[in-house]
């Protein structure tokens, strides 16, 4: 992988590379619900992302249609809640950190690996 330099005309935190790679895997929640294409789905709390502003994308993680939908129609925070295959918000953080760290794309790899929100996230799990 050649390193992570912002191609012209592409935002900062775009990794369609790492988005198409999600895209291959199994939906996180994958329950008997799931149904449609996976697609790449943010994980906003918690992260670089807010009202209004997509995350980076090497916070996605792989949901069906159906869950993502669901997502966003309950809200991130009782959607993870109430999801029994990932642990919470950390459990999604979590997830799309290692799924991050093993893309094939070397952006959202580097990137994950210089975030604020992965380095607090490390100094909660040595303690």
């Amino acid at each position: 992988d050649a390193p992570a330099v912002k191609p012209r005309g592409r935002k900062l935190g775009d990794c369609p590379r790492h988005r198409a790679w999600i895209r291959t895997l199994p939906c996180v929640v994958h329950d008997n619900d799931c149904r449609g294409r996976v697609q790449a789905a943010h994980v906003r709390t918690g992260t670089d992302g807010g009202m209004g502003k997509k995350p980076h994308d090497r916070w996605c993680v792989p949901m069906c249609a159906y869950h993502h939908a669901e997502q966003h129609r309950i809200g991130e925070r009782l959607f993870w809640r109430h999801t029994k295959y990932v642990a919470g918000i950390g459990g999604a953080q979590e997830r799309a950190r290692d799924y991050a760290h093993n893309s094939p794309d070397s952006g959202a790899r580097e990137f994950s690996a210089a975030s604020p929100a992965l380095r607090r996230m490390r100094m909660k799990d040595r303690k």
